[in-house]
C-alpha cells in the first residue's frame, strides 16, 4: 500500500516546499514542529541512531538548508570528537560536520529550489535527508571503529590516519 499525498498547488509564484513535506510528515505519523513559515523540525532514525533534523528555507536565494544533529555523541572525548569531524570532512560528499558548543554532532547540507517544480523539490529534500543521515551513519561507524577501548576495533587508537577512515565514508556501489 503507498501513501499518496497531492502536492499544494497554490497560486503563488514561490511556494514554500516545507509545506509539502509537512503534509506528508503528518500523513505519515511522524512527530514534527513547524517553527514558523520556513523552519521545519522533525526525528528520524538511521541504521545507527536516531536523528533530530531542522529543514531551513531562504526566501531570498531559495536555499533549503538541513541541519542533522547527532545529540548521542555528547558524552565523547571532545578531542577524540573534533579528531573524527576533522577526518569525515576530508571524504564527506553531500555536507559537512561540525561540533557546537554543547558537544552536538551536526551536519549540515542545503539545495538549491530555483525554477524547480514542486514535485522535483519535494524529491530533492527526501534525497538529502537520506544522503544526510547516511553521512550520519557512516560517521557514528567511524566513532566506535576508532574509539578508545582497543578490545573490538578494527584499527588501533593510534592509526586515525585518513586511509582508514576514508574507509567508513565511501559509498559502496554493487553486491559483494
Amino acid at each position: 500500500m503507498s501513501l499518496i499525498i497531492p502536492i499544494r498547488k497554490d497560486a503563488e509564484e514561490n511556494q514554500n516546499p516545507l509545506d509539502n513535506l509537512e503534509d506528508i510528515l503528518e500523513a505519515s505519523g511522524y512527530v514534527y514542529e513547524r517553527i514558523g513559515m520556513n523552519r521545519l523540525h522533525f526525528s528520524c532514525s538511521g541504521k545507527q541512531s536516531g536523528y533530530d533534523i531542522m529543514l531551513e528555507r531562504n526566501n531570498d536565494a531559495n536555499i533549503i538548508k538541513l541541519t542533522l544533529v547527532m545529540a548521542s555523541t555528547k558524552s565523547i572525548d571532545r578531542n577524540h570528537l573534533d579528531n573524527a569531524v576533522f577526518h569525515a570532512n576530508e571524504s564527506a560528499w553531500h555536507g559537512f560536520f561540525m561540533v557546537d558548543g554543547v558537544g552536538n554532532s551536526i551536519f549540515k547540507t542545503f539545495i538549491q529550489c530555483d525554477e524547480l517544480s514542486p514535485e522535483v523539490t519535494l524529491f530533492l529534500i527526501e534525497d538529502m535527508i537520506d544522503k544526510a543521515t547516511g553521512e550520519a551513519d557512516r560517521f557514528y561507524i567511524s566513532l566506535s571503529l576508532s574509539s578508545n577501548d582497543q578490545s573490538d576495533n578494527l584499527f588501533p587508537v593510534d592509526s586515525d590516519e585518513i586511509e582508514n577512515l576514508n574507509l567508513m565514508f565511501s559509498d559502496i556501489k554493487g553486491n559483494a
